[in-house]
Order: C-alpha cells, then structure tokens, then sequence
C-alpha cells in the first residue's frame, strides 16, 4: 500500500473515532471503513441526497443524458 493512501487512512480512522465517541450510544458499530456519522452503512443515495439538499432548484431525482447513437449488428 503506498504511503499517502495509508495516511489518508490513518486520517479518516481518527475522524472516524471522534465521530464515534460524538454518537455515543447511538453509534452502530458495522466494522465499517465508510459509514454515516452513527457508524451505519451509507445508503447508495446518500450522495445524491446531500448534493440536492445544497443545490437549490435541483430536482430530487438525477438526470441521465442518453446517447443518440443506434448501434447496428
């Protein structure tokens, strides 16, 4: 593992810990590298949730651009 990816590691393992003793009780202890900030697993819409909660006059379901080509066999 190269040495900047473990810093950054070590780093999100101590945010991780004072946001543990912040739960408290609340927290759910999942094993987790990435979780909420009560130590449950993200939902996959958690992202989309916060950018549209910060975004004003953004829909509350993301769009998806299509591509106009056809293929052909």
């Amino acid at each position: 593992m190269a040495p900047s990816l473990l810093a950054l590691l070590r780093a999100h393992w101590k945010i991780r810990a004072m946001e543990r003793l912040k739960a408290g009780d609340r927290w759910g202890d999942h094993d987790l590298v990435f979780a909420t900030r009560f130590g449950g697993p993200i939902e996959r819409t958690e992202d989309w949730k916060r950018l549209s909660a910060r975004s004003p006059g953004t829909s509350s379901r993301p769009s998806f651009t299509r591509s106009a080509r056809r293929w052909r066999s």
